[in-house]
């Protein structure tokens, strides 16, 4: 179940990556949403057999897997899993990358109705909302 929807997380924001020419980032996040009670309890019990907990949020738990996981993008060694709350609906996740140089990167934007610039009491980022999925870029790391 995670692997799948990590699959389809990354191929659709390889997508957004190369159109936008998104250049120099790391991944700091995957952020799982989930659509039911069940399924969150699901993704849970196989998270706790394969990472650590490193932070807890409002929205959900950040894990640091044991084993990172390779990908197109890089390697994955975050995921969130955000809890079941209705919010979400229609979408499956959330990649939040760290660029180089978020200011400058910012200054280059031409945003719309589907790319927002955010910033709140904890970080500042650039939300590209290409549902069922977002990329976020973000100015620092949430898992620190």
């Amino acid at each position: 179940m995670i692997k799948d929807r990590l699959d389809i997380l990354i191929e659709n924001c390889i997508n957004i990556i190369q159109d936008n020419n998104i250049l120099n980032y790391n991944i700091d996040i995957i952020d799982i949403f989930t659509h039911s009670n069940k399924e969150y309890d699901e993704i849970l019990s196989t998270l706790k057999e394969e990472s650590v907990i490193v932070k807890t949020t409002k929205f959900g738990n950040i894990y640091k897997l044991n084993n990172p996981i390779k990908t197109k993008l890089g390697y994955i060694a975050n995921i969130k899993v955000r809890i079941y709350d209705g919010k979400k609906e229609g979408y499956i996740g959330a990649i939040d990358l760290i660029v180089d140089n978020f200011d400058t990167y910012k200054s280059n934007i031409n945003f719309n109705n589907k790319i927002v610039y955010i910033s709140n009491e904890n970080n500042d980022f650039i939300e590209y909302d290409y549902k069922p999925y977002f990329l976020y870029i973000i100015r620092k790391s949430n898992v620190k």
